[in-house]
């Protein structure tokens, strides 16, 4: 383990499927452009400095899932608590990203959902992680929670011959995600066109 450490990981919005992920349902999520950053280093005990109460629970478990050494920790955020982006599967995605940075995405977030659970005795789902850590500017991840497939895929658009062709998917550790042109905000009438891309697209 290196003596300094950094991570960083964005919180999520949800467009279909809320409340559904720990019912094995499929999810539509999208990282936000708002960002959780940790540094840390070894330490005797672990410690947390932020401007949140209640984090070291969650550093302490993350810790403990992956196997590290106590960390004192620094914790600065955009993404704000109890506002409905996921601020602490950003807190627990930015700390994996910073202790073990060659984890595997869809590793790191299953690692972070055992560490939530443990932190807080609540069963939680896959679905807040699984965006934090595959999530990518401009993309929207479709996800099978009974499976932790990521199932979404491209849209598409015309061709000179009048046909159409798959977009260029943009993928991460074997996640498909669309494309931001089709994402671009999160007014009713885009979410819509966002799920029927999706589904038609499958």
């Amino acid at each position: 383990m290196r003596s300094e450490w950094k991570g960083r990981a964005p919180g999520r919005v949800n467009l279909i499927g809320e409340h559904v992920d720990y019912l094995g349902g499929v999810v539509l999520p999208a990282a936000v452009d708002r960002f959780t950053e940790v540094s840390g280093h070894p330490a005797p005990d672990w410690a947390i400095a932020s401007d949140v109460a209640g984090g070291i629970a969650y550093v302490q478990a993350i810790g403990e899932e992956l196997g590290v050494e106590p960390q004192a920790v620094r914790v600065t955020s955009q993404v704000p608590p109890s506002a409905g982006i996921s601020s602490s599967a950003a807190l627990l995605v930015a700390l994996a990203a910073g202790l073990n940075p060659d984890m595997d995405g869809k590793e790191a977030a299953l690692a972070c959902q055992r560490a939530e659970q443990k932190a807080t005795g609540v069963r939680v789902g896959v679905m807040d992680q699984f965006a934090s850590a595959l999530g990518r500017r401009g993309c929207a991840l479709l996800l099978d929670c009974a499976t932790r497939a990521s199932i979404a895929r491209s849209p598409r658009r015309p061709t000179t011959s009048g046909g159409a062709r798959p977009r260029r998917a943009i993928r991460n550790g074997g996640a498909t995600s669309i494309p931001r042109s089709r994402v671009s905000t999160l007014s009713l009438r885009r979410c819509t066109a966002v799920i029927s891309i999706a589904w038609v697209s499958c």
